[in-house]
């Protein structure tokens, strides 16, 4: 079927069912990001991607090989590309991760839910990750309107359908893979062995101490509580922990904390878990933390040599990415059952439409060193000082949140190791109480890499050094000037690298973005976004897509807008293709609902009608 996009504001008038929902933007830290994009889209002719990539040096322990690199992605500088800890569009290849796309959410998820209400509790177990659902696909009739109905509303019928999916890319080794019924499954390679390790009923709060001690509730033993009916809910999850990977030729690599779990070593509320990177949605910093990331620790050879890999956070900052996300979201919901809206009790109809901010919170996870017998490889990192996002903005986004939606009293992720945002409740212009956030962006930050210093364990033999240098202003994208090596006393000729910086950049968050996210000057069209708001106002229903060529003969009225014309009414669209025409208005004149948006918008130009949502400034 042939569509067309038509780059209008098109009205339709009609009935809304149930509709899907948008995916939420999967968030990762630059050099993981950029590790699954060479596997998503690899260097090759098809792609047209190219390989730009300085080899630094090559650990060799017995018959294992760790090549150590720095590669550049030159597909562009997108505006809301965060740089890595080694400069804009600059990945360290040292070691290698396990990533995901997640679908919804998780493939593991297996929550149980206990809500404590004066002296009685009330359980629950949903099995909601596709792990525990994807037999269901197999059903005669799950392909019927009801049976997807049961399965996409939230609540104890819910069921995840789509795996996530999993990235690799460490050693020379990459691609992907997804977990069904046999076990990971690796798309489009054979010879690997793939085991993935889980902990069940992981506590979503601190179960080392009672809900309740000494008349008094412990903050910390619940995941939140509704204020109002002072109950008190624990949640637990399942979580993948980590990985353990044999490549064809009998290597293994463990990733994340697969060896600890597997021989009953970890601590779960004392481990930092140094080889898994955990994200959060960052405007809510609930109890919904991914694991998402699962670093390179160890690879063992056939003849028993070893390698492995240290890693650590940042005690004194995380790191948080944003991005703009257009989305749209029609959907009715039972929320009595709902794990998403467990505070709004009833039933309700969900609607809405237009720019919104994503952000993730992330604790990050830094190469600390490399270690084998013989050598030992270290990893300096500081704190880079470079062009940040604007968290003014950032303050005044969880300011709206807070002013517009009830949030119950929810414990920080990550046990309240960062919390970078706090409700309070102040006194608005009206005396009015209401919830505001109180935001602390000194504890976010990014690191850059300083030096790589490789070490012999024995001997006199002299370390080698690479010296890292960048560019670095709070005003300007921190940009990697060069790389020197430093054998013992004696420097080398540094790699020096030059940029076409003749156009800068605007600032992260910045809307003049193509489709694709790269810079184009152009601002979306206001006009468009305000006859949407009104054509809302009217009662209408708003749908921003593509439009089949097929549905334009069932327009009533069609219409383009403009900053001069605010609406313009359009009487025939005509498909040169197969050469038809389509009349819409025969009369050439606008129907009754555009003709109703532009007097609207013009009343409120002018000042005959209220402006309620501040679309007017006056300019004395």
């Amino acid at each position: 079927m042939k569509t067309t996009t038509i780059i209008t504001i098109i009205i339709f008038v009609h009935s809304v069912g149930l509709a899907q929902n948008v995916h939420k933007t999967t968030f990762q830290r630059p050099e993981v990001a950029t590790l699954s994009a060479e596997v998503q889209a690899p260097v090759s002719l098809n792609s047209g991607a190219l390989a730009i990539e300085i080899p630094l040096y090559t650990l060799k322990q017995g018959d294992i090989t760790v090549p150590i690199s720095i590669s550049y992605d030159a597909t562009g500088i997108r505006v809301g590309s965060h740089p890595g800890w080694t400069g804009q569009n600059w990945t360290l290849k040292a070691g290698g991760v396990i990533t995901r796309v997640t679908k919804s959410i998780p493939d593991e998820s297996r929550v149980a839910w206990d809500m404590y209400i004066l002296n009685s509790v009330i359980r629950n177990e949903y099995f909601w990750g596709n792990a525990y659902n994807f037999g269901k696909l197999l059903e005669p009739d799950w392909n019927t309107t009801s049976k997807i109905t049961e399965w996409a509303m939230p609540g104890d019928n819910f069921s995840e359908l789509e795996p996530d999916e999993f990235i690799f890319n460490f050693c020379g080794h990459a691609g992907k893979f997804y977990l069904d019924a046999n076990g990971p499954r690796v798309i489009g390679q054979n010879g690997y062995i793939i085991e993935p390790i889980l902990l069940h009923n992981l506590p979503l709060y601190d179960g080392r101490r009672p809900i309740q001690e000494n008349g008094r509730i412990n903050d910390d033993a619940y995941t939140y509580q509704d204020g109002n009916d002072k109950q008190y809910v624990q949640l637990r999850d399942c979580r993948i922990f980590g990985f353990k990977i044999i490549d064809p030729q009998g290597f293994i690599y463990y990733f994340g904390e697969y060896e600890k779990v597997d021989n009953g070593t970890i601590n779960y509320y004392d481990d930092n878990f140094t080889g898994i990177e955990a994200t959060s949605n960052f405007f809510s910093q609930l109890y919904d933390e991914n694991y998402s990331t699962w670093y390179l620790v160890k690879i063992v050879s056939p003849l028993g040599y070893q390698v492995e890999f240290e890693y650590e956070n940042n005690p004194e900052y995380a790191c948080a990415t944003f991005s703009n996300n257009y989305s749209m979201t029609k959907m009715r919901v039972n929320d009595q059952a709902s794990f998403w809206n467990l505070w709004s009790p009833g039933y309700m109809q969900i609607s809405s439409e237009g720019q919104f901010l994503d952000g993730s919170l992330i604790i990050t996870r830094y190469l600390k060193s490399i270690k084998t017998d013989d050598q030992t490889i270290n990893f300096k990192k500081s704190k880079a000082q470079a062009l940040d996002y604007d968290y003014s903005f950032i303050q005044s986004y969880l300011h709206e949140i807070a002013r517009t939606s009830y949030n119950p009293n929810i414990v920080s992720v990550f046990y309240g190791l960062y919390r970078i945002a706090d409700s309070r409740a102040i006194l608005n212009n009206n005396r009015q109480t209401v919830q505001s956030k109180v935001f602390y962006p000194d504890l976010l930050g990014w690191a850059k890499l300083d030096e790589i210093s490789i070490n012999w364990n024995t001997g006199n033999t002299l370390p080698i050094k690479f010296l890292f240098s960048y560019r670095e202003n709070l005003s300007e994208r921190l940009q990697l000037t060069s790389i020197q090596k430093k054998s013992g006393t004696e420097m080398e000729p540094p790699y020096q690298f030059e940029y076409n910086n003749s156009k800068k950049l605007p600032s992260y968050l910045d809307l003049r973005t193509d489709h694709w996210g790269y810079y184009n000057g152009t601002l979306p069209s206001i006009t468009n976004k305000s006859l949407q708001q009104l054509a809302t106002d009217m009662g209408l229903t708003v749908e921003r897509r593509p439009v089949p060529v097929e549905e334009i003969a069932a327009f009533d009225e069609a219409a383009e807008c403009g900053t001069a014309a605010v609406i313009a009414p359009i009487s025939q669209i005509d498909d040169l293709d197969v050469n038809k025409s389509y009349v819409i208005a025969k009369d050439g004149k606008p129907g009754p609902v555009c003709e109703k948006l532009y007097n609207k918008l013009r009343a409120i130009q002018y000042g005959d009608e209220p402006d309620t949502y501040g679309w007017i400034t006056i300019i004395e």
